[in-house]
């Protein structure tokens, strides 16, 4: 091959060549997984909004059916065994299943949220990318950096989903305080070999990000709001409105657990 009789200075010239052309690879690939992230964001900001608030009534009336029944069980056992009856499973439940607590009892403070500020929609998008570039999980170095990775796109992604352009703001400042922090102090001159081992990591860094992020591009067809979110298109280009649809039938499902709720309360009610 040509380049094992390079010169330090062809070589140095290759690897700054190869280096540019995977960094703008990199750069490419990025800029597609924050637009593939800022979209899940916003289907799911819509779906939250349209079905998203029925699931979770849904749910609460699921909920208090069974506390009802419970209920009726109770009242039915003390008939049976007296008022002071309790059942094994509810003692269990008293006994280890406590509230935690801080150790000085006391509640914990809810954060200070920072002040309204006013952001285009553009603008926060890019705000969102540039924050997925740097602390998307996948692309962490290791587990505590990935542990760190994670707890700052919870925050993110809670962010852009709420609109929230304050809080997004403050999350590019502290982003931008810490590569401050972090950069590193300027080098002496280095030698051509010198010069070549350090293409050489930086290229290998790269391509390793670059592998990445493609793999995480990969991996967020398998997502249930990435599927879910493409159905939902798919339909809309038939003239479908799929989140309406499933807001219909959550409707109707709330309806129904709502009458049998109220029936199984009647009955609880015709136990006093």
């Amino acid at each position: 091959m040509d380049w094992l009789f390079e010169t330090p200075e062809e070589q140095i010239g290759r690897l700054q060549t190869e280096l540019a052309a995977a960094q703008e690879k990199l750069a490419e690939a990025e800029d597609e997984l924050a637009d593939q992230l800022a979209e899940v964001a916003v289907f799911e900001r819509e779906f939250e909004a349209r079905v998203g608030h029925l699931v979770d009534e849904l749910a609460t009336i699921e909920t208090q059916v069974e506390q009802y029944l419970e209920r009726i069980q109770l009242r039915r056992e003390d008939k049976t065994f007296g008022s002071g009856y309790i059942p094994v499973e509810e003692q269990f439940r008293q006994r280890w299943a406590k509230p935690p607590t801080s150790a000085t009892g006391a509640k914990p403070k809810a954060e200070a949220k920072p002040e309204p500020v006013k952001m285009e929609a553009a603008a926060m998008k890019k705000v969102y990318r540039t924050l997925t570039k740097q602390y998307h999980p996948d692309l962490a170095e290791d587990d505590e950096d990935r542990d760190y990775r994670t707890q700052m796109m919870v925050k993110v992604n809670e962010a852009y989903k709420s609109q929230d352009a304050a809080t997004l703001q403050m999350l590019v400042s502290d982003l931008e305080s810490r590569q401050f922090q972090q950069r590193p102090a300027p080098e002496p001159e280095l030698s051509p070999p010198e010069v070549i081992k350090k293409l050489k990591e930086e290229l290998h860094r790269t391509e390793h990000r670059l592998q990445k992020v493609r793999f995480t591009l990969q991996g967020l067809h398998n997502e249930s709001s990435v599927r879910l979110s493409l159905e939902v298109k798919l339909a809309r280009r038939k003239g479908r409105d799929l989140m309406a649809e499933m807001a219909e039938n959550l409707k109707k499902k709330i309806a129904r657990k709502t009458a049998e709720r109220d029936m199984i309360k009647t009955q609880f009610d015709s136990l006093r």
